[in-house]
């Protein structure tokens, strides 16, 4: 399934994730990275590697890809999740629907 790591610096992810996947029927899974969190990352190697500011969040997609990134916090992590995965899934149905037609 989907996985989102996000920073504990924005609470909203984790929700809005549940929501998302859950209205979309998909399976997946949140985490909160970083010093004494769900993920713990006390070196804060994780931020380095994503490039994110605290409050910022990455969706990875079933096979590993990134999928989405948000750097820094979002005012409204519902709608940019929302935003990602009809990007990710529209852009998959489309492909999908050009092949069956040729």
């Amino acid at each position: 399934g989907f996985t989102l790591f996000a920073t504990p610096e924005q609470a909203g992810w984790s929700e809005a994730f549940g929501e998302a996947i859950q209205t979309r029927h998909l399976a997946g899974r949140s985490w909160v990275v970083g010093p004494g969190c769900g993920m713990d990352d006390p070196s804060g190697r994780f931020r380095k590697l994503y490039g994110l500011e605290g409050g910022g969040a990455v969706l990875v997609r079933p096979d590993g890809h990134v999928a989405a990134r948000w750097f820094a916090p979002s005012p409204d992590p519902a709608a940019d999740l929302a935003r990602a995965f009809d990007a990710i899934l529209g852009g998959a149905a489309v492909a999908a629907a050009s092949r069956s037609a040729a």
